[in-house]
Protein backbone atom coordinates (compact mmCIF):
# COMPACT_ATOMS: atom_id res chain seq x y z
CA UNK A 1 0.00 0.00 0.00
CA UNK A 2 1.48 3.39 -0.45
CA UNK A 3 0.81 5.58 2.43
CA UNK A 4 2.07 8.74 3.88
CA UNK A 5 3.46 6.59 6.69
CA UNK A 6 6.72 6.32 4.32
CA UNK A 7 6.59 10.09 3.13
CA UNK A 8 9.98 11.01 4.57
CA UNK A 9 11.68 8.96 2.19
CA UNK A 10 10.42 10.57 -0.75
CA UNK A 11 12.58 13.67 0.73
CA UNK A 12 16.51 14.30 -0.16
CA UNK A 13 18.15 11.29 0.85
CA UNK A 14 20.59 11.65 3.79
CA UNK A 15 23.53 9.20 3.24
CA UNK A 16 26.02 8.08 6.31
CA UNK A 17 28.52 8.23 3.75
CA UNK A 18 29.82 11.07 1.68
CA UNK A 19 30.38 10.01 -1.48
CA UNK A 20 31.64 11.70 -4.70
CA UNK A 21 30.22 10.99 -8.89
CA UNK A 22 32.81 11.37 -11.32
CA UNK A 23 31.88 12.08 -14.93
CA UNK A 24 31.03 9.23 -17.33
CA UNK A 25 33.89 7.84 -19.38
CA UNK A 26 33.79 8.16 -23.57
CA UNK A 27 32.45 5.19 -24.56
CA UNK A 28 35.09 2.04 -24.59
CA UNK A 29 35.28 -1.26 -26.34
CA UNK A 30 35.23 -4.48 -24.38
CA UNK A 31 36.97 -7.30 -25.69
CA UNK A 32 35.05 -9.90 -24.45
CA UNK A 33 34.46 -11.25 -28.03
CA UNK A 34 36.78 -10.26 -30.84
CA UNK A 35 35.35 -13.32 -33.02
CA UNK A 36 34.16 -11.77 -36.14
CA UNK A 37 31.85 -14.59 -37.15
CA UNK A 38 29.65 -14.61 -34.29
CA UNK A 39 28.14 -11.79 -32.33
CA UNK A 40 27.61 -12.34 -28.82
CA UNK A 41 24.11 -11.87 -27.42
CA UNK A 42 21.22 -12.17 -24.40
CA UNK A 43 24.34 -10.90 -22.34
CA UNK A 44 25.02 -11.31 -18.34
CA UNK A 45 27.76 -8.94 -16.69
CA UNK A 46 28.95 -9.19 -12.67
CA UNK A 47 32.14 -7.97 -10.90
CA UNK A 48 33.98 -10.58 -9.09
CA UNK A 49 37.42 -10.75 -7.17
CA UNK A 50 38.26 -7.08 -9.01
CA UNK A 51 37.53 -7.81 -12.10
CA UNK A 52 33.96 -7.58 -14.23
CA UNK A 53 32.99 -10.82 -16.24
CA UNK A 54 30.50 -11.13 -19.22
CA UNK A 55 28.66 -13.84 -20.52
CA UNK A 56 26.53 -14.39 -23.22
CA UNK A 57 25.59 -16.94 -27.28
CA UNK A 58 27.58 -16.41 -29.15
CA UNK A 59 25.12 -16.09 -32.96
CA UNK A 60 26.59 -16.27 -36.41
CA UNK A 61 25.86 -12.97 -38.63
CA UNK A 62 23.20 -14.79 -40.81
CA UNK A 63 19.96 -15.65 -38.93
CA UNK A 64 19.51 -18.92 -41.22
CA UNK A 65 23.11 -20.31 -40.34
CA UNK A 66 23.00 -23.23 -37.47
CA UNK A 67 24.50 -22.05 -34.23
CA UNK A 68 27.91 -23.41 -33.05
CA UNK A 69 28.48 -26.34 -30.23
CA UNK A 70 28.54 -25.01 -27.17
CA UNK A 71 27.38 -21.56 -28.63
CA UNK A 72 28.79 -19.00 -25.28
CA UNK A 73 31.41 -16.94 -24.23
CA UNK A 74 32.77 -16.02 -20.77
CA UNK A 75 35.26 -13.65 -20.80
CA UNK A 76 36.54 -10.54 -18.82
CA UNK A 77 35.62 -7.20 -19.79
CA UNK A 78 39.03 -6.64 -20.68
CA UNK A 79 38.90 -10.03 -22.98
CA UNK A 80 40.56 -12.38 -21.12
CA UNK A 81 38.82 -15.98 -22.02
CA UNK A 82 37.94 -17.90 -18.89
CA UNK A 83 36.64 -21.06 -20.97
CA UNK A 84 33.32 -22.42 -20.52
CA UNK A 85 32.23 -25.64 -18.14
CA UNK A 86 33.21 -29.18 -20.05
CA UNK A 87 29.65 -30.87 -21.73
CA UNK A 88 27.56 -30.56 -25.06
CA UNK A 89 25.53 -27.75 -23.97
CA UNK A 90 23.20 -25.19 -25.58
CA UNK A 91 24.39 -22.78 -22.57
CA UNK A 92 21.07 -21.46 -23.44
CA UNK A 93 20.74 -17.13 -22.08
CA UNK A 94 23.38 -17.43 -19.62
CA UNK A 95 23.32 -15.82 -16.20
CA UNK A 96 26.45 -14.87 -13.97
CA UNK A 97 26.05 -15.02 -10.54
CA UNK A 98 28.68 -14.05 -6.94
CA UNK A 99 28.25 -15.82 -4.11
CA UNK A 100 29.26 -14.40 -0.74
CA UNK A 101 32.63 -16.07 -0.98
CA UNK A 102 33.39 -14.09 -4.65
CA UNK A 103 33.22 -17.37 -6.20
CA UNK A 104 31.99 -16.56 -10.04
CA UNK A 105 28.92 -18.58 -11.08
CA UNK A 106 27.13 -19.58 -14.40
CA UNK A 107 23.68 -20.40 -14.62
CA UNK A 108 22.20 -21.29 -17.65
CA UNK A 109 18.86 -23.21 -19.23
CA UNK A 110 19.05 -26.39 -21.70
CA UNK A 111 16.73 -28.35 -23.62
CA UNK A 112 15.51 -31.85 -24.13
CA UNK A 113 16.66 -31.92 -27.51
CA UNK A 114 20.39 -30.26 -27.13
CA UNK A 115 22.06 -32.16 -29.62
CA UNK A 116 19.00 -31.29 -32.58
CA UNK A 117 20.91 -28.55 -34.72
CA UNK A 118 19.05 -25.37 -34.41
CA UNK A 119 19.27 -21.93 -36.37
CA UNK A 120 19.71 -18.88 -34.71
CA UNK A 121 16.45 -16.88 -35.54
CA UNK A 122 15.13 -20.18 -34.00
CA UNK A 123 16.78 -20.12 -31.05
CA UNK A 124 15.02 -18.21 -28.78
CA UNK A 125 12.01 -20.41 -29.59
CA UNK A 126 13.66 -23.78 -27.69
CA UNK A 127 11.19 -25.55 -25.11
CA UNK A 128 13.86 -25.23 -22.01
CA UNK A 129 13.41 -28.08 -19.42
CA UNK A 130 15.84 -27.79 -17.11
CA UNK A 131 18.49 -24.87 -15.38
CA UNK A 132 22.08 -25.97 -14.87
CA UNK A 133 24.89 -24.57 -13.16
CA UNK A 134 28.56 -24.57 -12.90
CA UNK A 135 31.58 -22.75 -10.62
CA UNK A 136 34.48 -20.94 -12.21
CA UNK A 137 37.62 -22.44 -10.56
CA UNK A 138 40.05 -20.20 -12.33
CA UNK A 139 42.09 -20.21 -15.39
CA UNK A 140 39.70 -21.42 -17.68
CA UNK A 141 38.83 -24.50 -15.34
CA UNK A 142 35.01 -24.72 -14.24
CA UNK A 143 33.42 -27.13 -11.81
CA UNK A 144 31.27 -30.17 -13.47
CA UNK A 145 27.70 -29.26 -14.45
CA UNK A 146 24.92 -29.83 -12.19
CA UNK A 147 21.26 -29.77 -12.57
CA UNK A 148 19.23 -27.74 -10.43
CA UNK A 149 16.09 -27.61 -11.42
CA UNK A 150 13.75 -29.91 -14.51
CA UNK A 151 10.32 -29.24 -15.41
CA UNK A 152 7.93 -29.85 -17.90
CA UNK A 153 8.63 -26.01 -19.61
CA UNK A 154 10.25 -23.26 -18.17
CA UNK A 155 10.32 -19.82 -19.40
CA UNK A 156 13.70 -18.95 -18.97
CA UNK A 157 13.90 -16.49 -21.78
CA UNK A 158 11.23 -14.49 -19.89
CA UNK A 159 13.26 -14.92 -16.50
CA UNK A 160 13.72 -12.03 -14.31
CA UNK A 161 17.66 -11.84 -12.98
CA UNK A 162 18.59 -8.38 -10.98
CA UNK A 163 21.00 -5.94 -12.92
CA UNK A 164 24.38 -6.66 -10.55
CA UNK A 165 23.84 -4.73 -7.16
CA UNK A 166 27.31 -5.92 -5.63
CA UNK A 167 25.45 -7.99 -3.20
CA UNK A 168 26.35 -11.43 -4.40
CA UNK A 169 24.97 -13.67 -1.62
CA UNK A 170 21.56 -11.57 -2.42
CA UNK A 171 21.42 -12.53 -6.00
CA UNK A 172 17.98 -14.25 -6.93
CA UNK A 173 16.77 -15.37 -10.57
CA UNK A 174 13.25 -16.24 -11.43
CA UNK A 175 11.92 -18.22 -14.04
CA UNK A 176 7.91 -18.29 -15.11
CA UNK A 177 7.32 -22.48 -15.39
CA UNK A 178 4.66 -24.37 -16.66
CA UNK A 179 3.62 -27.66 -15.29
CA UNK A 180 -0.02 -29.54 -14.96
CA UNK A 181 -0.90 -27.57 -12.02
CA UNK A 182 0.39 -24.05 -13.18
CA UNK A 183 -2.90 -22.26 -12.54
CA UNK A 184 -2.28 -19.45 -11.78
CA UNK A 185 1.53 -19.88 -12.37
CA UNK A 186 4.50 -20.71 -10.47
CA UNK A 187 8.07 -19.41 -10.37
CA UNK A 188 11.00 -21.08 -10.24
CA UNK A 189 13.66 -19.14 -7.61
CA UNK A 190 17.25 -19.70 -7.55
CA UNK A 191 18.94 -18.37 -4.46
CA UNK A 192 22.42 -18.87 -2.74
CA UNK A 193 22.51 -20.96 -0.12
CA UNK A 194 26.54 -20.26 1.49
CA UNK A 195 28.37 -20.77 -1.66
CA UNK A 196 25.67 -22.95 -3.90
CA UNK A 197 23.06 -21.89 -5.45
CA UNK A 198 19.52 -23.90 -4.80
CA UNK A 199 16.16 -24.06 -6.06
CA UNK A 200 12.60 -23.92 -4.85
CA UNK A 201 9.60 -22.57 -6.15
CA UNK A 202 6.73 -19.75 -5.69
CA UNK A 203 3.06 -19.96 -6.49
CA UNK A 204 1.59 -15.94 -6.35
CA UNK A 205 -2.13 -15.49 -6.57
CA UNK A 206 -2.01 -14.38 -9.88
CA UNK A 207 0.05 -15.25 -12.94
CA UNK A 208 2.97 -13.24 -12.88
CA UNK A 209 4.31 -10.74 -15.01
CA UNK A 210 7.51 -9.42 -14.73
CA UNK A 211 8.24 -10.78 -11.30
CA UNK A 212 10.77 -9.15 -9.48
CA UNK A 213 12.33 -10.14 -5.93
CA UNK A 214 14.46 -8.93 -3.01
CA UNK A 215 16.11 -10.82 0.17
CA UNK A 216 16.31 -9.01 3.52
CA UNK A 217 17.87 -12.11 5.72
CA UNK A 218 14.79 -14.21 6.37
CA UNK A 219 12.36 -11.45 4.53
CA UNK A 220 11.62 -12.23 1.22
CA UNK A 221 9.97 -9.60 -1.01
CA UNK A 222 8.22 -10.99 -4.29
CA UNK A 223 7.04 -7.79 -6.60
CA UNK A 224 5.02 -8.45 -10.01
CA UNK A 225 2.26 -7.10 -11.85
CA UNK A 226 -0.83 -8.67 -12.49
CA UNK A 227 -4.44 -7.27 -12.83
CA UNK A 228 -6.65 -6.47 -9.97
CA UNK A 229 -9.79 -8.55 -9.30
CA UNK A 230 -12.11 -5.98 -7.30
CA UNK A 231 -14.23 -3.15 -9.08
CA UNK A 232 -13.15 0.47 -8.04
CA UNK A 233 -16.39 2.77 -6.49
CA UNK A 234 -18.30 4.05 -9.49
CA UNK A 235 -16.85 1.80 -11.58
CA UNK A 236 -19.03 0.31 -14.78
CA UNK A 237 -16.91 -2.71 -14.52
CA UNK A 238 -13.91 -3.80 -12.62
CA UNK A 239 -11.87 -3.99 -15.96
CA UNK A 240 -7.93 -3.67 -15.04
CA UNK A 241 -4.66 -4.37 -16.46
CA UNK A 242 -1.08 -4.50 -15.40
CA UNK A 243 -1.79 -3.20 -11.80
CA UNK A 244 1.77 -3.77 -9.00
CA UNK A 245 1.63 -5.83 -6.27
CA UNK A 246 4.39 -7.20 -3.45
CA UNK A 247 4.12 -10.33 -1.60
CA UNK A 248 6.17 -10.80 1.43
CA UNK A 249 7.56 -14.05 3.21
CA UNK A 250 9.02 -13.56 6.81
CA UNK A 251 10.34 -17.27 7.04
CA UNK A 252 13.07 -17.05 3.89
CA UNK A 253 10.42 -17.80 1.59
CA UNK A 254 9.04 -20.93 3.12
CA UNK A 255 5.37 -18.96 3.50
CA UNK A 256 3.85 -15.87 2.13
CA UNK A 257 1.70 -13.10 3.42
CA UNK A 258 -1.28 -11.32 1.20
CA UNK A 259 -0.80 -9.49 -1.73
CA UNK A 260 -0.50 -5.96 -1.52
CA UNK A 261 -1.61 -3.46 -4.11
CA UNK A 262 0.93 -0.81 -4.51
CA UNK A 263 -0.43 0.72 -7.87
CA UNK A 264 -3.92 0.22 -9.42
CA UNK A 265 -3.52 0.79 -13.46
CA UNK A 266 -7.11 0.82 -14.45
CA UNK A 267 -6.85 0.94 -18.09
CA UNK A 268 -3.24 2.34 -18.27
CA UNK A 269 -0.64 -0.79 -17.41
CA UNK A 270 2.35 -0.86 -15.70
CA UNK A 271 5.45 -2.83 -17.03
CA UNK A 272 8.97 -3.74 -16.91
CA UNK A 273 8.99 -4.04 -13.02
CA UNK A 274 12.21 -3.66 -11.08
CA UNK A 275 12.01 -4.13 -7.01
CA UNK A 276 15.96 -3.39 -5.50
CA UNK A 277 17.04 -2.84 -2.20
CA UNK A 278 20.01 -0.06 -0.74
CA UNK A 279 22.69 -0.75 1.31
CA UNK A 280 20.60 0.22 4.14
CA UNK A 281 17.75 -1.94 3.45
CA UNK A 282 15.81 0.59 1.74
CA UNK A 283 13.36 -0.96 -0.34
CA UNK A 284 12.60 0.56 -4.22
CA UNK A 285 10.13 -0.41 -6.85
CA UNK A 286 10.52 0.99 -10.33
CA UNK A 287 8.25 0.63 -13.16
CA UNK A 288 7.31 2.36 -16.64
CA UNK A 289 4.06 3.47 -16.20
CA UNK A 290 1.88 3.96 -19.22
CA UNK A 291 -0.61 7.05 -19.46
CA UNK A 292 -3.90 8.12 -20.96
CA UNK A 293 -2.13 10.34 -23.58
CA UNK A 294 0.02 7.57 -25.09
CA UNK A 295 3.19 8.66 -23.16
CA UNK A 296 4.60 6.91 -20.23
CA UNK A 297 7.23 7.65 -17.20
CA UNK A 298 9.54 5.82 -15.08
CA UNK A 299 7.83 5.77 -12.12
CA UNK A 300 9.53 5.32 -8.24
CA UNK A 301 7.97 4.21 -4.93
CA UNK A 302 10.39 4.01 -2.09
CA UNK A 303 10.04 2.12 1.66
CA UNK A 304 11.81 2.10 4.51
CA UNK A 305 10.35 -0.35 6.87
CA UNK A 306 10.79 -3.94 4.29
CA UNK A 307 7.93 -3.31 2.56
CA UNK A 308 4.94 -2.70 5.28
CA UNK A 309 4.34 0.84 3.64
CA UNK A 310 5.22 2.53 0.43
CA UNK A 311 5.35 6.27 -0.16
CA UNK A 312 3.62 8.21 -2.98
CA UNK A 313 5.04 7.92 -6.17
CA UNK A 314 7.59 9.94 -8.05
CA UNK A 315 7.54 10.19 -11.78
CA UNK A 316 10.44 10.60 -14.19
CA UNK A 317 9.44 12.67 -17.51
CA UNK A 318 11.15 10.64 -20.44
CA UNK A 319 11.56 11.51 -24.02
CA UNK A 320 7.83 10.63 -25.12
CA UNK A 321 8.03 8.02 -27.38
CA UNK A 322 7.24 4.33 -26.76
CA UNK A 323 10.81 3.11 -24.69
CA UNK A 324 11.45 -0.22 -23.16
CA UNK A 325 14.53 -2.27 -21.23
CA UNK A 326 14.68 -0.59 -17.89
CA UNK A 327 17.39 -1.59 -15.96
CA UNK A 328 17.85 -0.49 -12.29
CA UNK A 329 20.72 -0.75 -9.70
CA UNK A 330 21.21 0.57 -6.26
CA UNK A 331 24.92 2.27 -5.88
CA UNK A 332 27.04 1.96 -2.26
CA UNK A 333 25.41 5.56 -1.64
CA UNK A 334 22.28 4.33 -1.70
CA UNK A 335 21.29 6.32 -5.02
CA UNK A 336 18.84 4.29 -7.68
CA UNK A 337 20.57 4.18 -11.06
CA UNK A 338 18.65 3.42 -14.05
CA UNK A 339 18.75 3.35 -18.07
CA UNK A 340 16.12 3.04 -20.68
CA UNK A 341 16.55 2.36 -24.30
CA UNK A 342 13.72 4.53 -26.71
CA UNK A 343 13.75 4.39 -30.75
CA UNK A 344 14.61 7.89 -32.12
CA UNK A 345 12.99 7.55 -35.15
CA UNK A 346 14.81 10.85 -37.04
CA UNK A 347 18.07 9.34 -36.41
CA UNK A 348 16.90 5.67 -36.92
CA UNK A 349 18.70 4.32 -34.34
CA UNK A 350 18.49 3.08 -30.57
CA UNK A 351 18.49 6.02 -27.66
CA UNK A 352 20.15 5.46 -23.73
CA UNK A 353 18.98 7.33 -21.58
CA UNK A 354 20.49 7.72 -17.89
CA UNK A 355 19.14 9.31 -14.57
CA UNK A 356 19.39 8.80 -10.78
CA UNK A 357 16.98 9.08 -8.10
CA UNK A 358 18.36 10.82 -4.79
CA UNK A 359 15.13 11.96 -3.27
CA UNK A 360 14.32 13.43 -6.57
CA UNK A 361 15.05 12.77 -9.96
CA UNK A 362 18.15 13.96 -11.44
CA UNK A 363 17.98 15.43 -15.09
CA UNK A 364 18.06 12.55 -17.60
CA UNK A 365 21.62 12.01 -19.69
CA UNK A 366 21.91 10.43 -23.30
CA UNK A 367 25.10 7.80 -23.55
CA UNK A 368 26.19 6.05 -26.60
CA UNK A 369 24.89 8.83 -28.66
CA UNK A 370 27.04 8.22 -31.57
CA UNK A 371 25.94 4.37 -31.99
CA UNK A 372 23.24 2.33 -32.92
CA UNK A 373 22.47 0.69 -29.49
CA UNK A 374 20.81 -3.12 -29.74
CA UNK A 375 20.53 -3.60 -26.26
CA UNK A 376 21.66 -2.95 -23.26
CA UNK A 377 22.51 -3.66 -19.80
CA UNK A 378 23.34 -1.72 -15.90
CA UNK A 379 26.25 -2.48 -13.68
CA UNK A 380 27.44 -1.81 -10.12
CA UNK A 381 30.34 -3.58 -9.48
CA UNK A 382 31.99 -4.52 -6.08
CA UNK A 383 34.22 -1.49 -6.17
CA UNK A 384 31.21 0.97 -6.57
CA UNK A 385 31.66 1.76 -10.47
CA UNK A 386 28.16 2.54 -12.11
CA UNK A 387 28.64 1.05 -16.06
CA UNK A 388 26.80 0.41 -18.90
CA UNK A 389 27.50 -2.54 -21.26
CA UNK A 390 25.59 -2.21 -24.59
CA UNK A 391 25.77 -4.43 -27.97
CA UNK A 392 26.24 -1.80 -30.65
CA UNK A 393 26.87 -0.72 -34.40
CA UNK A 394 28.85 2.02 -34.76
CA UNK A 395 27.41 4.60 -36.73
CA UNK A 396 28.97 4.28 -40.19
CA UNK A 397 28.19 0.26 -40.25
CA UNK A 398 25.70 -0.30 -42.38
CA UNK A 399 22.33 -2.18 -40.67
CA UNK A 400 23.19 -6.23 -40.23
CA UNK A 401 26.90 -5.71 -39.73
CA UNK A 402 29.29 -6.44 -37.07
CA UNK A 403 28.24 -5.94 -33.48
CA UNK A 404 30.38 -4.53 -31.00
CA UNK A 405 30.46 -4.70 -27.41
CA UNK A 406 30.87 -1.03 -25.73
CA UNK A 407 30.93 0.63 -22.39
CA UNK A 408 30.53 3.19 -20.04
CA UNK A 409 31.33 3.85 -16.53
CA UNK A 410 31.40 5.98 -13.71
CA UNK A 411 33.08 5.80 -10.98
CA UNK A 412 31.27 6.41 -7.06
CA UNK A 413 33.87 7.20 -4.70
CA UNK A 414 32.98 6.68 -0.82
CA UNK A 415 34.20 8.62 1.55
Amino acid sequence: MVTPANARATSQTSHARSCRYGPWSLPRQASANNDPANAVGWTSIVGAKGRNYVAGNLFPRQLTAQMGERPISVATLQGDDVGRPVGQFRFFIPQLSVDASDRLHLLWGEPADAETPVTAQDWSHQAITSIWTAVHQGGTTWSAPRKVYSGEKLHWDRGMTPDDDGLGENRIALVPVENHRAAPGVLGVFRFTGDSIVASTIEPFSTPLYPSIVALGRTVLLALVAPARDRLPGQATGYDVNSVWIQRSLDGGATWEKEVLISRSGSTPAYELRLVSSPDGTLHLVWIQSRTDGTAVVRHVVSADSGVTWSAPIDLEVTPVQFAKLHVVVDACGVVNVIHEYLDFDAGQTRVEYATWDGRWSPIASLFSEHRVRTGLLQRDAEGTVRVVVQVMSGSTPLGGPEKTMYMERTIAVQ
